[in-house]
């Protein structure tokens, strides 16, 4: 192979290698940057996150969730993948649960069921924050910091 044609493959290898860095990027989800950051499972990613999710929906006012989940598309599915440990059932029974456990305590709850400690919450919630402005912006960020902390 010729020195141009070489240097011509490793031009376009280049630009495929780096096009699809950015393409994975942008497609980021919540739970793919839980597992990455913090070496956790798929299921505890997308369960701690959706139990996060659903302390955050208790305790704002539907306006402020309203911007949240429309940053975050996947909000309902996340809170739908959170154990049903707590409460009646996935979503609405997970609610009651952690409203009668009281809020980030019943967090502390469902990650145990997910085989975390409780110390992971805390490494939870500035990726989940991070994510939410990244998504939202600072608005959105800051109103699931207020119920996070």
């Amino acid at each position: 192979m010729k020195k141009p044609a070489l240097m011509m493959v490793v031009v376009i290898a280049g630009v495929v290698l780096i096009s699809g860095f950015f393409v994975q990027a942008a497609e980021e989800t919540l739970g793919s940057k839980l597992v990455r950051e913090l070496g956790v499972t798929e299921k505890q990613a997308s369960g701690g996150a959706g139990a996060l999710l659903k302390h955050a929906q208790n305790s704002l006012g539907e306006a402020d969730f309203g911007k949240v989940t429309k940053a975050l598309p996947e909000v309902t599915s996340l809170i739908k993948a959170a154990p049903e440990s707590m409460g009646q059932g996935m979503g609405a029974g997970l609610g009651k649960g952690l409203e009668k456990v009281g809020g980030i305590a019943g967090v502390t709850k469902v990650f145990s069921t997910l085989g975390m400690k409780p110390d992971m919450v805390g490494k939870f919630v500035p990726s989940v924050l991070s994510y939410a402005e990244s998504k939202g912006g600072a608005p959105v960020m800051e109103i699931l910091k207020n119920v996070l902390k």
